[in-house]
């Protein structure tokens, strides 16, 4: 895979020197209260009482005194997933909760984890919970830390700087007051190659920079940050060739 040299990674170059916020996300313990169903939430182990960054997700991932849920509510809620939406696919936890015990152990690799809860999703046993959130539990669970999230902003960046869509997205509505008036999300028709396509882009993009060997951070450049915090994310957004990362 060759990542073309435009405007847009030009762009994206510019944006490595900016100084990002840590994403912390929700509060796990209060997320949990409520999302997890009465029996789930008597079962978990103590949750945290205090916002987790991507490193602490890390740790406590491969911290085998940690069980599974617990881990997967902490994931959930660092990716701010809708307590609608978390109620209904932790009341399938039973469903799914031998792929993020299997990725935490490293018996799955990245794309036969997509694959498995892909299979899951079809059958309807994983609502609530398509690509943009179930990468993310891959992306912390397994040990090799290289099956990365395929979110709408990952996603989005991927196709501006390929310039053809290798991730399919869909629009959604914008939400009241949003910034963004093109929303979308990360559809279900993206297959475990699509996926792996991601992931290999990742890496060539990491490499194109100057930043070999360090796809998280590169991951988390194109996440980027919202309420115009990120300069990328504002790009990407507005499409505008003279955003201010072209002027960093």
């Amino acid at each position: 895979m060759i990542v073309p040299d435009n405007p847009h990674l030009a762009v994206f170059r510019a944006s490595l020197k900016e100084e990002l916020p840590i994403w912390v996300g929700e509060h796990p313990a209060q997320w949990a209260a409520h999302v997890l169903p009465p029996a789930l939430l008597a079962q978990a182990q103590q949750l945290p009482e205090t916002r987790l960054s991507r490193d602490a997700l890390f740790k406590r991932a491969q911290d085998s005194n940690v069980d599974d849920l617990n881990i997967a509510t902490c994931i959930l809620a660092w990716g701010g997933m809708q307590p609608s939406n978390g109620k209904r696919v932790l009341r399938r936890w039973g469903e799914w909760k031998h792929v993020v015990g299997k990725l935490r152990l490293g018996d799955l690799d990245r794309i036969k984890a997509y694959s498995e809860f892909q299979s899951i999703r079809k059958a309807g046993n994983l609502p609530g919970m398509g690509p943009a959130y179930f990468t993310k539990l891959i992306y912390f669970c397994s040990p090799r830390h290289d099956g990365f999230i395929m979110d709408q902003w990952t996603a989005r960046s991927a196709n501006l700087l390929l310039g053809r869509r290798l991730v399919k997205t869909e629009r959604v509505a914008p939400r009241k007051g949003a910034w963004d008036r093109n929303p979308q999300r990360v559809s279900d028709q993206n297959d475990e190659d699509v996926y792996h396509c991601f992931c290999t882009f990742i890496s060539k993009l990491a490499e194109e920079v100057g930043r070999p060997g360090e796809e998280d951070e590169i991951e988390r450049r194109l996440f980027s940050a919202g309420r115009r915090q990120g300069c990328w994310r504002s790009y990407v957004i507005s499409g505008n060739l003279g955003g201010a990362c072209a002027q960093a």
